[in-house]
């Protein structure tokens, strides 16, 4: 296994193990040949990764379609499709699928952004969009510094942030406390 294949399992898995809702992971190329994509799909099945996108290409990877559409027919995977194609050519194929189709949304990509509604009607059964929490944390992170480097202080940007509690319930802080003290023994940690 690869140190980028071993980083997205453990990510994977990490990811799974925090929630309750199907995941879909990123298999890159497979990580090799044949033999390292049948490895890979074991590998994600037993981390619980509801699916995963896989792409076919080695070198200058541009999340294109991949071109051997019967792999797909025969492992029922999701088919991933080039932005580069007509509306009425996507339709065309994905029509001809029995297995879900996934379109992949980047904002500022190739790829026009379409409503639910408008994917559904080109066939498509499954929207990604992997780079949108991303684009909308480095911006958030982006504001946040500017204004601290332009007023010295975070006091009057309040309003854009989670308040101290409010982050420790997202992460699950009470639920923690809740079983550290259904749990303790009444003997102190040594250290």
């Amino acid at each position: 296994m690869t140190s980028n294949h071993v980083r997205n399992l453990e990510r994977s898995q990490n990811i799974t193990t925090a929630v309750n809702v199907p995941v879909i992971a990123d298999a890159d190329t497979g990580y090799g040949n044949a033999v390292n994509v049948m490895c890979v799909v074991k590998i994600y099945e037993k981390t619980g990764i509801a699916t995963f996108q896989l792409e076919d290409q080695l070198h200058q990877k541009n999340a294109v379609i991949c071109s051997d559409a019967r792999l797909f027919l025969k492992t029922q995977w999701s088919i991933k499709f080039d932005a580069r194609k007509s509306e009425e050519n996507i339709k065309q194929i994905t029509s001809d699928f029995k297995v879900p189709v996934l379109t992949n949304m980047i904002e500022t990509g190739r790829t026009p952004l379409k409503s639910k509604s408008e994917q559904q009607a080109i066939s498509f059964d499954l929207a990604i969009f992997p780079c949108t929490s991303t684009f909308v944390v480095a911006k958030t992170l982006t504001d946040l510094m500017n204004h601290l480097k332009k007023n010295g202080t975070t006091e009057d940007y309040s309003n854009n942030m989670l308040t101290f509690e409010e982050f420790t319930d997202i992460a699950g802080l009470p639920e923690i406390r809740e079983a550290e003290e259904k749990y303790k023994t009444g003997r102190k940690a040594e250290y």
